[in-house]
C-alpha cells in the first residue's frame, strides 16, 4: 500500500488522473475509478485511495544504455528533436498480469491515456474481449515513417492488428482526425473528435496582470513573453530565443521559460541571453506567470529529416490552453488545432505562417492586446472539463452496455 497522503499525491499526478478526478467530480460514485501507471523506480506494486479513486503503481522496465543514456539523448535532441517521443519506452509485466486478472474477475473498461505506446499496444494485444478506449495525445503511429517502424519492431508489424482491438479513439481536433483516421484508424469503430484534454476553469483563474507582474518582481512596463516546455527545438525554443533577441531592440521585453532542464540543448544559450529560466513548477504556481505574460509563445516547426510534418499529430497542448484560460493570447502553430471558428481564433492568438513570421505575429499581439480580451471565454467554450467529461461518460456507458 501507499503509506501516506504525500505518496498518494505522487502517484495521483498525470492526465489520466485528472480525467478520473473530473469524472468523479461530475458523476460521483457512478463509476469505480482506478488509475494505473508503470513506475520504473518501484521494486513492488503500490496502491492507495484518495477522494474515492484508487491509484496503483507497478514496477516497470525501461531499456537503457546505462551511463551512455544522457549522451545519446543529448545527441539525438540536437539532430532530430522530435525523436524524444520515441526514446520513451517502458514495459510492466506486473501491470499486464494484474490487469488481465482484474478483467477476468469483473466488468472493466480500459481507458488508455497514450494510444501509440508500447505498453498500450501490449494491453490491446492481450485483452481482446474488454472495451478499450485510446486517447491520442500527440504520439506518432508506429508506421508513420521508416525510422519509427524500425524503432518499434516487432510491434510496428502488427500495429493494425493491435488497433482492431480498440473500440474507440479520441482525437484532440478535427484537423488531426483528417490526418490520421483514414490511414491508421480504419478498423476502429468509433473515431471521436474533437476530444481535447481540457482545463479546470474553477482552478485556473487569471490574476490581474499588473498584480501578477508585481508579485513576480517584473517591472510593470515590461512586455513578458512566456514559454512553457523543454528548452529544445522540438518545442520551438530556438525560435523563442530568436524572437526575444529581435524584440529586445524594439520593446522593454522579458522572456520567461518554464519546464526545461539544465541538460537541455538550448539551456546555456538562454542563460547567456538573460532569459528567466525555471524548471518544473506545479500548476498552481504557473497561474501568476500565465497572468503576467503578454503573449505565450510556442512556435513548433519541424524541418529536420523525417520529422517534417509530424506536427500534424501533436495537438494543441495543455500549457497553451492554461495560458489562454488566464487571458493570455498564444502565438504558435498549436493553434492549427483550435476547434473554434476563424473569428474565434482571432480572439485567442495568431498562427505564424512560417518561422520567419513569428516575430511579426508577436508584435501584432503586443500592439493590440484589446483584441484578445475575450480569450478566456472563447477557450472555455471548447476546452472545459464541464464540456468534455459528459462526452467521455457517455462513451463509457455506451461501451459498458455493448459488452454486458
Amino acid at each position: 500500500m501507499i503509506g501516506s497522503n504525500s505518496d498518494v499525491d505522487l502517484f495521483a499526478d498525470g492526465w489520466h488522473s485528472r480525467v478520473a478526478q473530473q469524472t468523479r467530480k461530475y458523476y460521483g460514485s457512478k463509476y469505480q475509478l482506478e488509475c494505473w501507471r508503470p513506475e520504473w523506480k518501484l521494486k513492488k506494486a503500490m496502491s492507495g485511495e484518495k477522494d474515492g479513486i484508487l491509484y496503483r503503481a507497478f514496477p516497470s522496465y525501461r531499456p537503457t544504455l546505462g551511463c551512455l543514456n544522457r549522451f545519446v539523448y543529448k545527441g539525438v535532441m540536437k539532430t532530430l528533436p522530435s525523436a524524444r517521443l520515441g526514446l520513451w519506452r517502458e514495459y510492466s509485466l506486473p501491470l499486464l498480469r494484474e490487469l488481465k486478472r482484474q478483467c477476468q474477475d469483473g466488468e472493466t473498461l480500459i481507458h488508455l491515456y497514450h494510444m501509440h505506446w508500447d505498453l498500450s499496444y501490449l494491453i490491446c494485444l492481450h485483452l481482446r474481449n474488454v472495451p478499450i478506449i485510446g486517447w491520442h495525445i500527440g504520439d506518432t503511429p508506429y508506421t508513420y515513417s521508416f525510422s519509427t517502424f524500425l524503432y518499434h519492431l516487432p510491434l510496428s508489424i502488427i500495429e493494425q492488428q493491435v488497433l482492431k482491438n480498440v473500440d474507440a479513439v479520441l482525437l484532440g481536433s478535427n484537423w488531426i482526425r483528417d490526418s490520421l483516421a483514414a490511414k491508421y484508424y480504419k478498423s476502429i469503430p468509433r473515431v471521436i473528435s474533437p476530444m481535447a484534454i481540457a482545463v479546470d476553469f474553477d482552478e485556473i483563474r487569471p490574476v490581474d496582470k499588473m498584480t501578477a507582474k508585481g508579485a513576480l518582481g517584473i517591472t510593470p512596463n515590461k512586455k513578458v513573453i512566456l514559454h512553457v516546455g523543454r528548452f529544445d527545438r522540438a518545442k520551438g525554443f530556438d525560435l523563442v530565443l530568436q524572437t526575444y533577441q529581435e524584440l529586445r531592440h524594439i520593446y522593454p521585453v522579458e522572456l520567461i521559460a518554464i519546464g526545461g532542464l539544465r541538460t537541455d540543448p538550448l539551456y546555456s544559450e538562454a542563460v547567456e541571453l538573460g532569459a528567466g529560466l525555471h524548471e518544473w513548477l506545479p500548476q498552481t504556481e504557473l497561474i501568476p506567470y500565465y497572468s503576467a505574460a503578454d503573449v505565450y509563445l510556442y512556435p513548433k516547426f519541424f524541418s529536420v529529416g523525417e520529422s517534417k510534418g509530424i506536427e500534424q499529430y501533436m495537438g494543441i497542448g495543455v500549457s497553451p490552453l492554461e495560458a489562454m484560460a488566464c487571458g493570455t493570447p498564444v502565438v504558435g502553430t498549436v493553434l492549427n488545432y483550435f476547434d473554434g471558428s476563424a473569428d474565434e481564433l482571432r480572439m485567442v492568438g495568431i498562427v505564424p505562417a512560417n518561422a520567419e513570421d513569428v516575430t511579426r505575429c508577436v508584435v501584432e499581439v503586443l500592439e493590440h492586446p484589446e483584441q484578445y480580451r475575450g480569450c478566456r471565454k472563447v477557450v472555455r467554450k471548447y476546452y472545459s472539463w464541464e464540456t468534455v467529461i459528459p462526452r467521455i461518460a457517455g462513451l463509457y456507458d455506451e461501451l459498458f452496455e455493448e459488452y454486458c
